[in-house]
Order: structure tokens, then sequence, then C-alpha cells
């Protein structure tokens, strides 16, 4: 096993968990992964000759783990972070959230730790744990521990890819171990170029959707349109595919073709496309001309040929008679850390771009400007915001404090490190940290970012959407955990010069403005006042900027709240403010319909504050915002505006419940002020919602081979195949949109055409039936195909699986056509899905029940158990009658349901407590066998906190059908979610979640 380090650096973005769009040329975005693109450059790193040495010669097992901790050793930007007990507590944590069966329990010296894998537990000494080199060996003997003894689904490199993380996690949130699709994922979305259709897609409402096609692409020119559904690629439907699936069967070779099934609005079915894939250039710059001579250019993306791109706008830019350039940044999560300092470079023709330190700080690096490669010497204006990252922040910076350029918007993200890649045999790939950068000047970002010089702060207003003054919820460095300090240099962290609250366009205007330049660009307010400042003094010098925009500041921000105001007034509220002589009292109330604060799931509640002014004094912009633990609560704003003696004004808002919510209790304050500082008290209560009752879903699923099959219940190559399910809510609750799906785990050999039937509404103990379709190709290899059948209520996002297996007959067998009636003789006989003892298993015929006769085949008779649903039966179990005549009575069939999630049952805890832990007491049962249980504990308050607290295995107790639980679970200040899990085995499993709000000091902020 060889490890090739990859001679690149990473200046990342930030890590993202959020799903987003991907280009199916098939360019898919890391970022939509695991972290945003990072830069590649030269980096010095141990001889990869000696580090194969020491993996493969004195580690042969676990050969990758010993060469991650060699490089991290080696090469890792702060040495004083590798603290080898915590990096190994650290992998523990991470593998018991990971593998189901693992449990680790630490005892208060923790000098040892406790690992128990299903029933069996071992000590692991700890005390000489304090080098790499101790890590590796203790860490080695518990790998080989838990791989013993874990489910048979737990691959070896899993547990190892877990461990390596859970270590890595301990150092800074950028260092991990990629897996192999993640990491093919990420050289696609930094490559620029790749064979495929040319389309960006995502999925929407469970739809794969095109969200637009790329100019002059292949789809573009077949006449693929954004909105349109691929509801089927190469035969095969798309309802369960993932966006990754989905992009993997889009792409391809250049010149070899791909058929794709696309539906439209307007269009009664749809319809067939057979387009020829072709090489694929990402355009990672867009630009448009603005009013009076002003150029605005986006850079997305920092890939391999962005600088190319930067130069050629630049270029018609100026033909067009560009005198200023707006540079936007908004939402760029950075790329190639080479193209930040060449697009840089363009713009700077002297002086320092930007400096690495290295190891310790002991490695430094600057990277200059050269006045030969300088294309643009216009002025610039520079917006950027908090999506802003890593490469766009060293572009950002280099520019500012060069002197070159004025920056707008939003402080940056703060991502200040470089990442090196080294690839593995087996296609992952190991990022660390190996350096922090800085701006000109040996400014650290770090956790900082840049700080513009005006800071725009958008304001919305709506009745059904107010933000005025509610803060920024997105998550910038400092905010990830293990997050690195700033550099060994300057880290002070600059204020804005000044702060502009404007009031945002809509999105409809947004697009209209955008034109050729697609969106997330930045908002069209801040893109005007950058182009005006640029059109009245259009110097390149940013100390004239600067002044011309201070001299600016005032009348624009008195522009801005002029248009908030006359927002404001258009709903009824006044905005003034006078000097006051008399102070105001304010009195304020909370009132909810339904009036008892109570709400079930699915519905609304309305909230609505009173304010009325009992004092002498007028008050003057009287606003409230609310703070909650519950993102559907907090920072809700509530505004009134002048009050004057005597008047009472009041302020509604309707949150919906989401349908999916448990039964919780969620604090809930309102703060207030007013513009002198004579707000009312806050006032404090808590909604209680109360969730629907989930359903548990149970299936029986037979194969028919009626459609383009021989009827013989049994699966050859060629034939397509019906796998009928019928379903049955075994649970307490009404499933409210039931959805049957399939997806295939079998390779292209075999193909889903319906892979999806909606069944509605199942009430408790209601039963409903659905065909899903499936081609079994002749081109499969195997003896067995592998499907996963999933039963979900889509409303309730409750959710059951199973992994289903079905033998592959090699040839058809002859039915001999019968009719007439047979009769079961025995007391019960067992009816199948196929002609032999493997198929699969319906139920059991009870005597005297009567079947309609159709064929014979090997000792089985074929019979029509239900229209459209025929059996076998064996012959020795049953005699043919000699009428014709339908019996009077249907058969009488026990039936037998081939995938019953685990049921829990626990007693009732309080939604609210003060106490510090809570008693859970509950039961998991199945009729045919609980593999085990698990609970888990996740607190969210002014942190989020994750804790395995109990796994009990059933192997080898004398009840198998059942695991009785009972534990105090300890809990945290905030919402305490308690997640059970019943396992039958590694795939049918039942979750289910309990809520309980803990009272405390962090309370007092809300109740």
């Amino acid at each position: 096993m060889s490890f090739k380090g990859l001679r690149r650096e990473y200046s990342t973005g930030k890590n993202i968990s959020g799903r987003i769009m991907l280009v199916v040329t098939c360019f898919f975005l890391a970022a939509g992964v695991a972290a945003y693109r990072e830069a590649l450059e030269p980096v010095s790193v141990r001889s990869q000759a000696a580090m194969r040495q020491y993996v493969e010669g004195k580690h042969r097992r676990y050969r990758l783990t010993a060469f991650v901790l060699q490089v991290v050793k080696d090469n890792y930007v702060d040495p004083t972070r590798l603290k080898p007990k915590e990096m190994l507590k650290a992998a523990l944590e991470e593998l018991q959230k990971q593998v189901a069966e693992v449990m680790v329990i630490w005892p208060e010296e923790k000098r040892e730790v406790e690992l128990k894998v299903d029933i069996y537990r071992r000590s692991f000494d700890l005390s000489g744990v304090d080098s790499i080199s101790t890590l590796y060996t203790a860490l080695k003997e518990i790998l080989s521990f838990i791989e013993k003894y874990a489910g048979k689904e737990q691959k070896a490199e899993e547990i190892e890819y877990d461990a390596i993380n859970g270590m890595l996690h301990t150092l800074d949130p950028h260092s991990l171990l990629m897996d192999p699709e993640v990491y093919k994922n990420l050289k696609m979305g930094t490559r620029g170029s790749f064979g495929g259709l040319g389309i960006v897609i995502s999925i929407r409402e469970r739809l794969l959707q095109v969200v637009s096609p790329i100019d002059d692409s292949p789809a573009y020119k077949a006449g693929i349109k954004a909105g349109d559904v691929i509801v089927k690629i190469e035969g095969e439907t798309t309802i369960n595919m993932t966006l990754n699936e989905a992009v993997n069967k889009l792409r391809g070779d250049p010149g070899t073709k791909v058929e794709i099934w696309v539906k439209r609005k307007g269009w009664a079915e749809a319809r067939k496309f057979v387009i020829k894939r072709a090489v694929i250039h990402i355009k990672s710059v867009e630009s448009m001309m603005l009013k009076n001579g002003i150029g605005f250019l986006r850079i997305k993306q920092f890939s391999r040929k962005t600088d190319q791109e930067v130069a050629e706008h630049l270029k018609k830019m100026k033909k067009k008679g560009a005198k200023g350039i707006v540079l936007g940044l908004y939402n760029n999560p950075g790329g190639l850390l080479g193209q930040a300092i060449r697009v840089a470079d363009l713009f700077i023709d002297k002086g320092s771009i930007v400096t690495t330190v290295g190891y310790a700080g002991k490695k430094r690096e600057t990277m200059k400007a050269t006045k030969e490669n300088t294309v643009w010497r216009k002025p610039v204006i520079v917006l950027v915001n908090s999506g802003s990252a890593s490469a766009s922040e060293i572009l950002a910076g280099a520019l500012k404090e060069r002197g070159r350029a004025i920056v707008l918007g939003e402080t940056t993200f703060g991502k200040g490190s470089v990442q090196v890649l080294f690839d593995n045999d087996d296609g992952s790939a190991l990022k660390i940290t190996t350096r922090q950068y800085l701006t000109p000047g040996d400014n650290s970002i770090q956790s900082v970012g840049i700080v513009p010089d005006v800071r725009f702060v958008p304001v919305t207003i709506r009745k059904d959407n107010l933000k005025l003054f509610a803060t920024s919820k997105k998550r910038r460095e400092h905010d990830l955990e293990k997050h690195l300090n700033p550099s060994w240099e300057k880290s002070s962290k600059p204020s804005a010069m000044a702060e502009i609250k404007y009031l945002a366009h809509d999105e409809k205007a947004r697009r209209e403005f955008n034109g050729s330049v697609s969106g997330n660009a930045a908002d069209i307010e801040v893109i005007k006042i950058a182009a005006g400042l640029l059109s009245q003094n259009p110097t390149t010098r940013r100390k004239e900027l600067l002044q011309n925009a201070k001299t600016r500041i005032s009348e624009i921000r008195e522009a801005q709240q002029k248009r908030i105001a006359q927002a404001l007034k258009k709903l009824g509220i006044d905005w003034s403010v006078e000097p006051v002589s008399t102070v105001p009292m304010l009195e304020a109330t909370l009132l909810a319909e339904p009036g008892d604060f109570k709400v079930k799931a699915g519905e609304s509640i309305k909230l609505t504050v009173k304010v009325t002014n009992l004092g002498l004094g007028t008050a003057y912009r009287v606003r409230a915002i609310s703070s909650s633990f519950s993102h559907l609560f907090d920072e809700k704003e509530f505004v009134f505006g002048k009050i004057a003696p005597g008047e009472t004004r009041q302020w509604t808002i309707n949150v919906q419940i989401p349908f999916r919510y448990h039964n919780q209790a969620i604090p809930l304050s309102i703060r207030f002020f007013e513009e002198y500082g004579n707000g009312p008290p806050l006032l404090k209560t808590s909604i209680k919602i109360r969730g629907h009752k989930r359903p548990v879903l149970a299936a029986q699923y037979q194969l028919i081979d009626d459609l383009l099959g021989n009827r013989d219940g049994l699966i050859q190559k060629g034939e397509r195949v019906r796998l009928r399910v019928t379903v049955r809510n075994v649970g307490k609750g009404t499933s409210h949109s039931t959805e049957v799906s399939l997806k295939n785990l079998s390779g292209s050999a075999v193909s889903v055409r319906q892979g999806k039937v909606d069944l509605g509404k199942l009430e408790v103990g209601e039963e409903k039936d659905a065909d899903l379709v499936f081609d079994v190709k002749k081109g499969l290899t195997f003896r067995t195909m592998m499907l996963k059948l999933v039963l979900q209520d889509t409303s309730l996002k409750t959710r059951f699986e199973e992994r289903v297996v079905f033998s592959v007959s090699g040839n058809g067998r002859l039915v001999e056509k019968l009719d007439g009636w047979i009769q079961v003789k025995k007391e019960e006989a067992e009816l199948r899905g196929g002609p032999d003892k493997d198929s699969a298993l319906l139920g059991w015929a009870t005597r005297g029940s009567t079947f309609l006769l159709s064929g014979r085949i090997h000792g089985w008779y074929r019979v029509e158990w239900k229209p459209g649903r025929p059996a076998f039966l064996p012959i020795e179990s049953s005699e043919v009658l000699l009428q014709k005549k339908h019996p009077k009575k249907d058969p009488v069939v026990r039936r037998f349901f081939h995938l019953t999630p685990p049921i829990i049952k626990t007693k009732k805890v309080p939604l609210i407590t003060k106490n510090p832990a809570v008693s859970l007491r509950g039961v998991v049962y199945d009729d045919k066998k609980v593999k085990d249980v698990f609970i888990e504990v996740i607190h969210v308050g002014e942190d989020i906190h994750r804790k395995k607290v109990l796994y009990r295995s059933n192997r080898f107790s004398k009840e198998e059908k059942q695991i009785p639980f009972e534990l105090n679970v300890d809990l945290r200040k905030g919402l305490n979610y308690i997640k059970i899990v019943g396992r039958e085995n590694e795939h049918v499993k039942t979750e289910k979640m309990l809520i309980v709000l803990k009272r405390g000091e962090m309370w007092q902020k809300y109740k």
C-alpha cells in the first residue's frame, strides 16, 4: 500500500452541512458533502519513501492510521494541539456515535476506559498514552477488539475511517479523512471541466429537477429547460436516487450518449431525450455592465482557470469603456489558493499578496505581486459577506491592505488556514492543516475575517417577514468547534468605518436585476451603492475612495432610513422620533391563539404582543424581539413604533409548527426596546407542542413475473417483475402520507422502472397494496439480487426499510395450465410466492380454504390468492375439486409479514422538569427477534452535545423477542432529545423520540 502525497495545498472555505445544487455535467461540488473547495500548492513534507517504509514496514495492520498519525506529527500547523490522550478519547467517542454496538464507559479517574462491543467487555489502560506512538499502539488494540465483535455489516475500513476522523476532530474543523466518494467529487469540483450534459440539478420536493442548463451545453442544445423534472435515467427511475447517484449516472466520457426521460409543466407525459455527452467547462466568473461606465464582475469560486477567465472579462469591460469595477465575492466559498494569488496579481503590481506561516510559526513564505501580470489598474470596490471564505478572503484582504480597493458588505467567514491533501490507494484522502495565512501587513484573519470598511445590514419589512434588528444566524469560523486561534502575527480585529442598514430587494427584483449574473451575487442595493461611489470618484487610490465614502455615508444612511420608514408606514407603523421631556410607562401582554399556548403539530399558533402606554410621555420606536432554543420562535420581531399616552399598539406573528414535530415544550422570552430605553419588562412563557402518534409500517412482499415473464413465480434474466407489497399499519398512530419505494442495490443489471407508490392515509390496523416494477437484465452475473424496500410516512418523517435479497434462477420452468378449484386438506398449508421452499412465504391457508386453480409445476399448484395475485400451494396439502362454481367464502389465510419493525413502548416522561435526570422505562419487542436497543441523548442549548447512554444486546437471551430497559437519563439545561432505537437487525429498526426541557440558569433567559 502506498500513500501518494498530492503536491497541492488547500485554502479551504468552511464546512457546509446543507445540500447544494450540483452541476450534472457532472460537476459535484464537494461543499455539499464535506467541505468547501480548497486550494493546492507545492508543500514540503516528510520524504514519501521514508513515510512508506515507516508505514509498510513497522506497522502492517492499520497502516492508514499509522500514516495519518505520522503525517500529522510531522506537518500539523500547531503541534501543541496534538494531545494523544484527547485524540484517543475523541476516536472512541466517534466510534460510539457511528457503530451501534459500541459503548464507551469513562471512569472518573480516566486512567482506563471500559469498552463494550455487543455483549463483550474489555478495559484498556490509557495511562501510558502520551505520544503518537503509544496512541497508535492503543488504538490498534481497540480497533481489533471492535472489529472482532461489531456487527457483520460494519466494514473494517469504515471503522478505521471513523476512528481517524474522531482524532482529527480534536485538531480543527478542516482536518479530516475524506472517503473515496467525497474525495472524487472534490477533485471534480476543482478541475473546472469534465464530461457530461451541462445542467445544474437539485432534489426539490424529492424530485430530481433541472435548476438550469449551461449555455451552449449538450443539454441546452437538446432543449432541456429550467424546472424540468428528470424521471428516468437509462430506463431507471430517479425516485430514490441521491443527488450523487444521479450525477454519476449522467456524467461520462465525452461522445457517449445517455437517455433521460423528462417531465415538463404542460406535458401530458414524460418525453425521452438522448443526449451526447461533451466536455463541459464550468465558468467561475461572470460579468455585466452597470450604469455610468461601471462594470460588475463576480467570481463564484476559484478553480483552475479562474485567473484566465477574470483576465478575459476585464479585457471585455475595458473595450466597453468601463472606468471601474465592482468585484463581487459574495458567497464565494474559496477554491484554489494559487488562483486567488494569480487573480490578485491581475490588480496589484507590487508588494506581498499573502504570507503563509507553517509548523509552529517556523515556516514562512510570502507570495508577491509582479508588475508584468497586472492587467487592471482602474478603480475597484470589493463586495463580501459571511459566505466569502478562504481564497476569496485572501483576494479581498490583498486588495484592501495593498491600498487597491475598499471593501463593502459583511465580515467574511474568517478561515485563515491552509490544508494539504494526501491521496491513498483506496481512493480516500487525508486533509490536514499545515499553515495559516496572513494578509499584507502580517494580519491574521483566522477566526476574525476581513472586516469591511462599510458594513451593510439588510432589512426586510413585510408583515409576514420582518427583519429589522434580528442578528445574522450564519455560522462563521469562530463558531466552529475546535477552530484555530489567530496566527502568531497581528490578530487585532478592526472595526468597520460605518454601518448602513438598507432595505433589501425581494428575490423577484434581484433576478430581474441580475440578468446575465446568477443569484447570490449580492443584493441589488449594495451593488448600486458601490457603483455610485465609483462613478462619482473613479480613483484607484483606496484613501481617496474611503474619503469619498465618508462624505457619502450620511446621505446614503439617511436615504436608506427614509426607505425603511416608508416601508414601515405602509404597515401602519410610525417610525419617527422626537426629543422627549416626559417619560412614558409601557405595559406589555402576550396573547396566543390557541389561548392556552398549546398547539398541535401541523397547525399554527398566533402570538400577539400588545403594548399600552400608561404614562404621560410619548414612546418612540418601540419594538420587541423573541429568544428561544427553537428556530421556530427565535428572533421573531414585533414592531410598534410611536405610542402616544393612552394608546395601545399590537403586532401579531403566525408560526407554523411542522407536522413532524414531537411532543415538546419550547421556552420563549420577548425583550422590548424603546428609543430612549423605556421599554416594558421581559415577557416569558413556553409553547407546548402536541405531536402526532407515530405509525409503525409492516410489509409483506411477493415477486410476480406476469409482465414480461413466464409466470413461474421465479426470477430469470430478461424478465420484468412486479413486487407486490402489502403495507399494514401496526403502530399507535395514523400514517398520514404513506409511501412505498424501491431502490436498486444490484448495479446496472437491475433497473427499477416503477420505484414509488403513494398509498395516502393508512389508519391503525389498515392495510393497502402497492406494485413496484423492475427489470432484470440479461447481463446480470450474480445468482442473487438485492433491493432496498422503504416504507415511510413522508409527513411525519417516519421511515422503515429492509434490504431484500432474491434468488435468480437459471432457466424458467414450464407451468402446466389448469382450471378449476382446489381445497386445502391439511390443518394449515404454506402459501408461497414461488414453487419451491426458498420462495417468499406469504402465509398459511387453513383447512377447507378454496382457491381458483390456474396451473401446476413440479409438485406445486399455482392458484389465484387474490385478483392479480398468484401463489403456490404444495400439491400434497390440497386436492382438486370437481365443481367449477366459485366458493361462497374467500380462503382464510394467516398472513406472514416479512418486514415487521420492532415496537417501542415507554412510560411517560415530563415535558418540563427542574430535576437533574428523568427516569426512563420501557420495552422493545418484535414478533421475530430484537437484536438490540440503544439510547442517545442530544442536548440543544447554548451548545449541542450528543451522548450514547445505553446499549443492550439480546445475544443469547432467553427472551429473544423483547428487551426491557430502565435507566436514569441525566439532563442538561435546555432541550434534551432522547432517541431510542430498537433493531431487529442492522437494517430493520424503529426510532422513538422523547423531548424534555430542563429548567435552570439558562432557563432564566426564557422562563
